[in-house]
C-alpha cells in the first residue's frame, strides 16, 4: 500500500505546533526577565528639581 504525498504535510504542521509553543514559552520566559528587572526600581530615572539652575546653560544648535 502506498501512501499519498500528504503525510509531509502532517508532519510540517508538527514541527510548527512544537515552534510555536517554544516561541511562546521564549516569550514568556522573557517577559518574568523584564518583570523581575522592573520590579526592584518603580522610578529608573530621578526626576530634576524645576529650580535647579543646572542644564539651563546649554545651547544646542543643529
Amino acid at each position: 500500500m502506498q501512501v499519498s504525498g500528504n503525510s509531509g504535510l502532517g508532519q510540517e504542521a508538527w514541527q510548527a505546533a512544537i515552534g510555536k509553543k517554544q516561541q511562546q514559552a521564549e516569550g514568556q520566559q522573557a517577559l518574568q526577565l523584564i518583570q523581575s528587572a522592573t520590579a526592584g526600581s518603580p522610578s529608573s530615572a530621578p526626576k530634576p528639581d524645576p529650580s535647579s539652575s543646572i542644564g539651563q546653560n546649554i545651547n544646542i544648535q543643529v
